[in-house]
């Protein structure tokens, strides 16, 4: 029941989030000028990016399919892929992404064990936008964010390549730590972070295993091919819209865009927090802030379309599959 009430708030939370923002949206205007942008899209360009999302789709399945050692077959980890990219954009606060873990246990996955590899997608998700951002930032230079910011991100640079190192090759001596603490703060006995230590045991031992024959390595440029693809794919999408607007600053909107974006709170299926962190980062990287707000709903409503399409299209072959057929 507690479960259901705290499901239930997150739900309505989404839903006065996004109508806050459709009611700003008519009340300024700019769901007229959207609607005209949309109108007058540049439908070459749109496929395109519906190429590249099914291109990185596929190419996240294959991760699936690296992580799982070739159990899972092509089809099916692209349809998985593509199953749990919708119900992570329909549902509020990233509950979608317990969407693959069902989908991977009627495959004959343990639960513990698709969970495990999860968070480690996640943690290499997390390692390669930021390596993005700061490649992105490079090219972007101190004539944009002013030559104090660049000294911050150099110094944030070698303290993340550091938690990298940490995570990839002492694994498990940070969870040994992390017990120590909750130990020492008396939380150790709490449901919570019990599950964080099993958790964390269960991704360290998983680490080591990927780390034997080079499978992280080959995970970690699958990664890094995903979002690179995913920016090119959003610079596609700006030229389609007629917005010009240099690659290497789309490359650290999106990167700013996509990290804040992930935090726990979300309008339903995105909108309005979806443009909101849009416009935060392409403002800062110089465009204005009215075409930010309409680029960024354009943007969410034609990837929105491409995610159902696709993912209800594997959500029939995925029901009526068996295991690891294909």
């Amino acid at each position: 029941m507690h479960k259901v009430l705290k499901t239930g708030i997150k739900i309505l939370v989404a839903l006065v989030i996004s109508y806050v923002f459709l009611y700003f949206l008519l009340y300024t205007g700019l769901f007229n000028e959207s609607l005209k942008v949309l109108k007058g899209i540049d439908m070459g360009w749109v496929l395109i990016v519906l190429a590249l999302y099914l291109l990185t789709t596929f190419l996240k399945g294959l991760r699936w399919r690296s992580i799982l050692d070739n159990k899972l077959g092509v089809l099916t980890s692209f349809f998985a892929s593509s199953v749990h990219a919708l119900f992570i954009n329909l549902l509020p606060f990233r509950l979608g992404e317990a969407s693959m873990l069902y989908i991977l246990k009627n495959k004959g996955v343990k639960v513990r064990v698709s969970l495990s590899y999860l968070v480690v997608l996640r943690l290499l998700d997390v390692i390669s936008m930021l390596c993005l951002f700061f490649i992105g930032v490079l090219f972007v230079g101190d004539n944009i964010l002013g030559a104090g910011f660049m000294w911050v991100v150099g110094a944030a640079l070698i303290v993340f390549i550091g938690i990298v190192y940490s995570i990839i090759f002492h694994s498990q001596m940070l969870v040994a730590l992390a017990k120590k603490l909750f130990g020492v703060f008396r939380v150790d006995k709490k449901s919570f972070f019990k599950k964080c230590i099993v958790t964390s045991e269960q991704v360290s031992k998983e680490i080591d295993h990927l780390k034997k024959g080079a499978l992280l390595t080959k995970l970690f440029i699958q990664s890094m091919l995903i979002w690179f693809l995913g920016i090119v794919s959003i610079w596609a999408l700006l030229k389609a819209m007629h917005i010009s607007f240099p690659f290497e600053k789309t490359l650290v909107a999106v990167v700013i865009q996509v990290i804040i974006a992930n935090l726990p709170i979300q309008g339903m299926a995105g909108f309005g927090t979806y443009e909101g962190f849009w416009t935060l980062g392409f403002v800062v990287m110089g465009m204005t802030k009215a075409a930010a707000i309409i680029s960024g709903l354009n943007a969410h409503i034609i990837l929105l379309a491409m995610t159902i399409l696709i993912g209800l299209i594997g959500l029939i072959f995925i029901s009526k599959t068996k295991k690891f057929m294909y």
